[in-house]
């Protein structure tokens, strides 16, 4: 079981990233990656407490912003090595971030209209043509036809479809491992990503 969208109280989690780490195992994951808002501050603490069996994926979820729309629309990246203070940072300026960092971007949560309003389409093509590898398509904020319909653009461009509970602790209902990722899938990224790989004993995915 893989899950790649999960914080701690470094961010904005209620668990901190040593309580996060026995809480995955506990879940029964293989894989969880640690992606707390803007920062890594929660790495060191998670990695010195990781389990036996457990693989941790160190990332971050990024505050980006696209300015095609008036007002500007909030978006998130998952991905990079680097903290990268809360503004608003263009997100074609986070995806390069994370690529110049030997990272791998994954759009977050990208059709998720309950939280209000989702960029269009046409600016997903302009992302994946600019070095996006992934969409998040299983998330407990996408209805099922959000989630065919970004897997059906993910699979169109080229794209990788994850999935993840975007857990936060006691701060939402979903529990850690609600959704996951393909095996094949996180594979792809571990072999796409350059600039920090996993850490822990490999997980055994076969």
């Amino acid at each position: 079981m893989i899950d790649l969208h999960a914080h701690s109280t470094a961010s904005d989690g209620t668990l901190t990233p040593a309580e996060l780490m026995r809480a995955a195992a506990a879940a029964g994951l293989d894989v969880v990656a640690l992606t707390d808002h803007d920062t890594t501050a929660g790495w060191a603490p998670a990695a010195a407490a990781l389990p036996a069996g457990l693989t941790l994926v160190p990332g971050a979820e990024l505050s980006c912003r696209w300015f095609g729309a008036d007002p500007r629309i909030p978006l998130h990246l998952l991905g990079e090595r680097y903290r990268v203070p809360k503004k608003d940072l263009d997100v074609f300026a986070a995806l390069a971030l994370v690529r110049g960092a030997g990272g791998v971007a994954v759009f977050a949560h990208p059709r998720a209209t309950r939280r209000g309003r989702t960029v269009p389409d046409s600016l997903i093509v302009e992302l994946a043509a600019a070095g996006l590898f992934g969409l998040e398509a299983d998330h407990d904020d996408h209805s099922p036809a959000e989630r065919a319909h970004v897997r059906a653009l993910a699979a169109s461009l080229g794209l990788v479809a994850t999935g993840s509970s975007d857990f936060h602790g006691a701060n939402k209902t979903v529990r850690l491992g609600a959704n996951t990722t393909d095996p094949g899938v996180y594979a792809a990224i571990v072999a796409a990503a350059s600039g920090y790989a996993p850490l822990g004993e490999p997980a055994d995915l076969g």
